[in-house]
């Protein structure tokens, strides 16, 4: 029997309260902890959590509206903004957000991988100049934050630079280079690592959890915008029958959200560190702290395990 019914069944008894109605769109991490057993079933156990947050979002909804299905006609037209074509809000979300943690991943990844080939004089300097302003195009057009957009501009500069001397190698420019991209390349890494959770996972748990956290958030921004918490003047809700979500419930399932995520996220390694060793490894170019090359040698083989570690994420959004 479906969880919804169970729930919608002690409704018209009567007996639901208002925290009853907080806690039927909160679920503990104990009522999923059990399947966490293997990090070979991260993409099953994120599914079927998916599974259960949609059929949430549907009970609350009253049958109008889920993670997979919008249906109501009402509601299309309230999420009109977020909406087009067939695919629904949960899957733009999802998409959106692996293409751009990937965007973010390659600009940064071919920043260390560019100097190391520049600085070594190397073959393929060309062709991972190229590579860098393939990510960079793509970043440029995914990406709205100010530091992004500042990250972009400071590695056009330095691949038009590289490219006017024809890959001729100065000591003094990869200083230069160093200085030029230097706070913008902390800035973004530091986004990257608080916001994008940077786990070592396949294509399949990558979309597992990019859904997941999509229907996730969806139903945590349903209930905070249709049963507001209750604090001062109660607003005018769509589903005006059904008492507003205390805010103390509120808070819980997000704190829920958090530690449920933690929790499927702490079963993978994370490489986040890697993309601060490529931060570390410029900051130690401007400061002259050690031989330029011992610092892109760092840089580099950071690169090179994030290539490894980062596989999933690419695979997962050219599928997409």
């Amino acid at each position: 029997m479906r969880i919804g019914a169970l729930i919608a069944a002690a409704m018209l008894g009567g007996c639901a309260s208002t925290t009853e109605l907080g806690n039927s769109f909160s679920v503990s991490v104990t009522a999923f902890s059990g399947g966490i057993t293997s990090s070979d079933q991260l993409a099953l156990d994120l599914e079927k959590d998916f599974v259960r947050k949609s059929e949430q979002l549907e009970y609350v909804s009253r049958g109008s509206y889920s993670c997979l299905n919008p249906r109501d006609p009402e509601v299309i037209r309230m999420e009109g903004d977020y909406r087009t074509g067939y695919r629904n809000k949960v899957q733009k979300d999802a998409v959106k957000s692996l293409r751009e943690k990937n965007a973010y991943i390659n600009a940064i990844l071919g920043y260390g991988e560019v100097v190391e080939a520049y600085v070594k004089q190397q073959a393929d300097l060309e062709q991972k100049l190229d590579k860098w302003t393939t990510a960079i195009g793509t970043f440029s057009g995914l990406v709205s934050l100010p530091e992004a957009k500042l990250f972009s501009a400071a590695a056009t500069s330095i691949i038009g630079d590289i490219k006017a001397v024809n890959g001729y190698f100065y000591h003094e420019s990869i200083k230069r280079y160093a200085n030029k991209i230097g706070p913008h390349l902390a800035a973004n890494v530091n986004y990257l690592v608080k916001k994008r959770n940077l786990r070592d996972l396949t294509a399949d748990e990558e979309r597992a959890f990019q859904l997941w956290k999509a229907c996730a958030e969806e139903r945590l921004r349903f209930i905070r915008d249709n049963f507001p918490p209750a604090i001062g003047r109660e607003a005018k809700t769509l589903y005006s029958a059904m008492a507003p979500s205390p805010v103390w419930d509120s808070m819980n399932a997000y704190k829920e959200y958090i530690t449920e995520r933690e929790t499927f996220l702490g079963r993978k390694p994370d490489f986040g560190g890697l993309l601060k060793a490529i931060v570390e490894g410029n900051n130690a170019i401007i400061a002259d702290e050690q031989d330029a090359l011992d610092s892109i040698n760092k840089m580099g083989a950071a690169a090179k395990t994030i290539i490894d570690s980062a596989s999933g994420i690419r695979a997962a959004a050219a599928q997409t």
